[in-house]
Parts: structure tokens; sequence; C-alpha cells
């Protein structure tokens, strides 16, 4: 051990910044006893019960106040516990210093992680907990923390596996991987479409401007966002359309350039323009694109008066209106069904890095 085992440690996993959520570890002797003193039912004084790896609903009181609602889940016989709070700095800061004064020590993420006695899928999904910004990507992958390493060991040394467990298992792994690795969609379409109007819906704040003047977004805009609560970095990007201006048309080059790398591209068009014009731009804007990343469709303003002639054009295309939120819901269900996102099941072990689907003998393509 590298450790006293009478030692009880606390740290913070996430980065000490403002964020969705918030992940403090606590591993040693003194676990149980230091939750009891920090966690209460939601409603009520009472202590909390917890089954071994299943999340439980938590008030946090420190000196008698409330704190924060947090899901705390257990590990190792009460040896271990990961609190998933809201992603506020103080909050986190006054949990790991109420641990501390109950005898915790508190150490690093990156000591708390390295330590040799974890298995080194805990480490691994360690790792991720402390990159993760979204509280979805968290509770999953606390889930994963309490099911994956008993799964990787009931089948290690590899088993035989029928075609469709196979399939299933690399097609959760991928898209794990693919949002741990930072999905990336890129909004591309025609001037006024409502492309920025839309990104800052999905970003939940007004991050870019938005004009109905053509050629406001004059280069490439990338902000982090929640898809259907999955993290992704969005990039919005300049109308495409034939310009004389050359600064215009320097945005619209760059921002096709960031369509290459994208996971998926969302191509936003206006439902209220006549379909014969509206067929004319989507075509243009397919022609321009340098990807061939899947696409998924929006016909953006389905509020306004006309725009149902645009419906008969592209059954699949997902009708919304970003300026009120209708149909976002749908939008992002559909983002997440294309990026494989919907098949991350909290109770469906998920391998989450190649070494882990190696020991169970599957191999990434």
């Amino acid at each position: 051990m590298s450790e006293s085992a009478a030692e009880t440690r606390v740290a913070l996993l996430t980065a000490p910044s403002p964020g969705a959520i918030a992940v403090v570890a606590l591993r040693g002797a003194a676990c149980e006893r230091l939750l009891r003193g920090l966690a209460r039912h939601r409603r009520g004084d009472g202590p909390v019960e917890y089954i071994d790896g299943r999340p439980t609903l938590c008030r946090l009181v420190v000196d008698h106040e409330p704190v924060d609602d947090a899901i705390v889940c257990v590990f190792d016989g009460g040896r271990q516990a990961e609190i998933c709070l809201h992603g506020s700095v103080r909050i986190a800061e006054r949990i790991v210093a109420a641990l501390t004064r109950g005898g915790a020590r508190h150490v690093g993420a990156d000591e708390f992680i390295a330590d040799d006695e974890a298995d080194p899928t805990i480490r691994e999904i360690d790792a991720a907990l402390a990159r993760c910004d979204t509280r979805r990507l968290s509770r999953w992958l606390l889930h994963q923390r309490a099911i994956l390493p008993e799964f990787l060991r009931r089948h290690s040394p590899p088993g035989t596996w029928d075609a469709a467990e196979r399939t299933a298992i690399l097609q959760r792994s991928r898209s794990a991987m693919r949002v741990l690795r930072g999905i990336s969609i890129a909004v591309v379409g025609p001037p006024n479409a409502g492309k920025s109007t839309l990104a800052n819906r999905l970003i939940g704040r007004e991050r870019i401007i938005t004009s109905d003047l053509p050629g406001t977004t004059r280069d490439w805009v990338q902000e982090r966002a929640s898809i259907a609560g999955w993290p992704v970095t969005l990039t919005d990007t300049a109308g495409l359309r034939a310009t004389h201006d050359p600064i215009e048309d320097e945005a619209i080059r760059l921002g096709l350039q960031q369509t290459r790398g994208a996971d998926l591209v969302l191509i936003v068009l206006d439902a209220s323009a006549a379909p014969e014009e509206l067929r004319a731009r989507h075509d243009a804007v397919f022609a321009a694109l340098q990807t061939d990343a899947p696409r998924v469709r929006v016909m953006n303003k389905c509020d306004v008066p006309g725009a149902e002639r645009a419906a008969a054009l592209w059954t699949d295309a997902c009708r919304i209106s970003a300026l009120d939120g209708t149909g976002i819901d749908a939008l992002e269900a559909a983002i997440a069904a294309v990026l494989g996102l919907d098949l991350l099941r909290e109770d469906a072990p998920t391998p989450l890095t190649p070494r882990q689907c190696r020991a169970i003998g599957l191999t990434l393509e």
C-alpha cells in the first residue's frame, strides 16, 4: 500500500472552475463516518442507506445548513464514495473543506487517481470524470464505475462473443469513446436561416450575435454546449452565399474548413422560404461541404406563416423554431441517435478505452 490503511483521502476530481457538475471523491476507512456527517435524506434529516454501486440522491448539509442536492455513489463496501454536485466552485470547496475538517486528507485529483490500489478500469473512469462537464455524462460514468470492472473481470480471459453481442458492445464503446474524446458539431447553412439563434439556444445563452442582416457572422464561433445532456463542441459558421466582400468570403472559407473535422453537421434552412428557393439553397450548401460526416437537416422558423410548404421537401428533416424552442428536444434526440449517444444506457456495461475492449477480446477498427 502506498498510504496508511487507516487514512481517508478526499479530492475534487473535476476542474476547479465553474461548470455543470463537480465530482468530489472520498476513499478510506472513515468514508462511511464522513458521509453520515454530511449527507441526509433529500426529505428529512434521517441517515441515508446506501446500496453499493447504486447512485443515491441526497441533501448535503454543512454546519446545519443545506448546501446542495447531490448524487452520492458508494463503492467497495463503504470504503469509497463519489459525490456529484452542481458545478459551483464555492459548493465544491465547502464540501471538500467539511470532509477535511472531519479528518480526511485533501489531495489533488492526480494523486487520488494514481492510487496504486485502484483497479486500472477505475483509474480510467476517474480520469474521465475529472474531465467531464455535464451532469448526464458524470452520472453515466458513475454507473460505469459501479458495473464495468466486474463485467470486465467476468469476461477476462476473453470468452466467445456471438455476433450480436460483439456488435452491440463495440457500438456502445465507439459512442463512449467519441463523447469522451470530444464531439464536434458544425452548424452550416445560408444567411438568415437562424444558425446563430439555434447555436445560442443549444449553448443555453446569448453567445453569438444575431441579426436579420446577411453576413452578421463574420467568423466561425466555437462554444461548449449540451445535447440531450451530453457535452459537445458547437461551431457556428458564416452563412454560405456568393459574395463580393473579401472578408465575408474568407469567413465562409474558414467556416467550411471547420466542417472537415466535425463528427456531425447541422444543415439549417429557413422553412419560410419558397420551396424552389429553399431547394436551391439546400443543394448549394451540400455542394459546398468539405466532409463526409453525418448530416442532420434542420428546418428552422417553423413558427412563421408559410413554413408548412417546406415540410414535403425532406420528410426526415427536424422542424424547429430556434426562436421559441419548438422542436429543440426532438432535434437533440435526433442528434444523439445519429451519434450513437442513445446507446449509452446507465445499466449497460460499456468499455470506454481500447485497453478495456482488448481485455475482453474485442478490437476496435
